[in-house]
């Protein structure tokens, strides 16, 4: 928690004509607006309110130079109770160009320009009520740090997470790492053959673009762990207490994905096949591998970095699977032996060293 206090020790307020007072009061206002513009505006990574944003901001800029004629003490250094005292001109020239040019940053910094701001704000508020006689001499303003680390944390991980699970990350990621997981890796086979013989660039892009977003928003959507896409393909999973967050379970999870993924990749790939202008001689589709067990899931540097072995198998699994298959290993196959509606058929398998493995595919035998 973070406490700037008024100067308990603050002259008594001095006698101003009503043009003066106007004068305060309209700079109090607007800071206050700005403050509430800014707040949504900052939290939401500079999407939400932009243009009102910097409307108001431009009318804080004004009302503030305006008060500085009636009140020249407002410019002093002295008002910011800092250390170092921050350079109020600096602060409105930034505040001033920001307002007018649509491209220029609002300092470098986002959480440096949240610290900033309050500070400025929080503090010329206060000289003012100090000023027309309306604050006590123990008024404070607070700022709780608690804003910046769920902003920081959200902003984050809000593309690996789904929203409920946003809370708490470094405790969640902890929990994950106590618990079962699903490890999914999805494979566009005949990829290359997609962007070598694309009718333009755009319509690979576009295309592969869609399957990207939509697979993402599946992911999340079914309270999945969206970790990364590899070029051609995708990593994710799905974990006991993360879907437990969100008061879903995470092998139903984990279908309830597979059979959007599934119908969604199916007719996209079928589309697109259509549209290059040669079609090699095996299917273009997704494979699916997935395997179950514990996996080490850490927040390195800011990164999402996860280990274990189910990830591996995973990764054979998918590497083993054709086109429009989804394959899982032993394990995975346990867990989903006594589920309703699917069907499995088993395949034997090597790794790329020449190892023996028996897998399954796994079918749905109602959509």
């Amino acid at each position: 928690m973070h406490t700037v206090e008024t100067n308990p020790h603050s002259p008594v307020a001095e006698t101003y004509s009503e043009q003066q007072k106007s004068a305060f009061v309209k700079c109090i206002v607007f800071a206050q607006e700005y403050e509430t513009y800014w707040a949504y505006y900052s939290q939401s990574d500079g999407v939400l309110y932009e243009p009102r944003c910097r409307q108001v901001a431009a009318q804080f800029v004004k009302s503030y130079r305006a008060l500085i004629k009636v009140d020249p003490s407002v410019e002093s250094r002295k008002i910011l109770q800092t250390e170092p005292p921050l350079d109020l001109r600096k602060i409105l020239q930034e505040m001033d160009a920001w307002s007018s040019q649509k491209t220029a940053p609002l300092f470098e910094n986002p959480k440096q320009a949240r610290v900033v701001m309050f500070m400025f704000m929080s503090t010329l508020k206060a000289h003012i009520l100090q000023k027309l006689n309306l604050a006590s001499s123990d008024y404070r303003f607070l700022m709780d740090t608690e804003e910046f680390e769920h902003s920081e944390g959200a902003l984050r991980w809000k593309p690996h997470l789904p929203p409920e699970a946003l809370q708490d990350v470094n405790v969640l990621i902890e929990e994950a790492s106590a618990s079962s997981t699903i490890a999914v890796v999805g494979d566009i086979r005949n990829s290359q053959d997609l962007m070598t013989y694309a009718d333009s660039p755009k319509t690979f892009r576009e295309k592969m673009t869609n399957f990207l977003q939509n697979t993402r928003d599946m992911l999340l959507q079914h309270a999945g762990v969206f970790d990364k896409f590899t070029g051609d393909g995708f990593l994710a999973y799905f974990n006991e207490k993360v879907c437990y967050k969100c008061n879903k379970n995470y092998i139903d999870c984990f279908l309830g994905f597979l059979k959007d993924e599934r119908a969604f990749a199916t007719t996209l790939f079928r589309d697109w096949s259509g549209s290059i202008r040669k079609h090699p001689s095996t299917p273009i589709g997704l494979a699916i591998g997935a395997d179950i067990g514990m996996l080490k899931f850490e927040k390195i540097s800011e990164h999402l970095i996860v280990v274990g072995e189910p990830l591996v198998w995973a990764t054979r699994m998918a590497s083993a699977a054709k086109a429009d298959e989804i394959l899982v290993n032993n394990m995975l196959f346990d867990a989903l032996a006594n589920r309703p509606n699917l069907s499995f058929l088993d395949r034997a398998e090597r790794t790329k060293h020449g190892e023996e493995f028996l897998a399954r595919i796994l079918s749905f035998t109602h959509q």
